[in-house]
């Protein structure tokens, strides 16, 4: 299970964060609770691939934005916890 650190400030972020350190899709009570987002789906945005078994995954720009922007991001920061 990972277990995160740093904490981005968005919850969507958070969300995409966990599912780009993850090795296999998570569903929404595994999203629930490695990252601390109560009703995840509600975050899902168009970067979210929803998978038929009810897991979810990234796209493609997902995890462009997750290592673009989220990651260099959370270097500056000191370890935090979500609110």
């Amino acid at each position: 299970m990972i277990r995160l650190l740093k904490f981005p400030k968005a919850r969507r972020d958070i969300l995409r964060l966990a599912l780009f350190l993850s090795p296999t899709p998570l569903n929404s009570a595994q999203l629930k609770q490695i990252t601390g987002v109560n009703n995840p789906p509600a975050y899902i945005g168009k970067d979210f691939i929803a998978n038929p078994d009810g897991t979810y995954t990234l796209s493609s720009e997902g995890m462009a934005e997750v290592t673009n922007r989220i990651i260099p991001s959370l270097r500056l920061r000191e370890p935090s916890k979500v609110s």
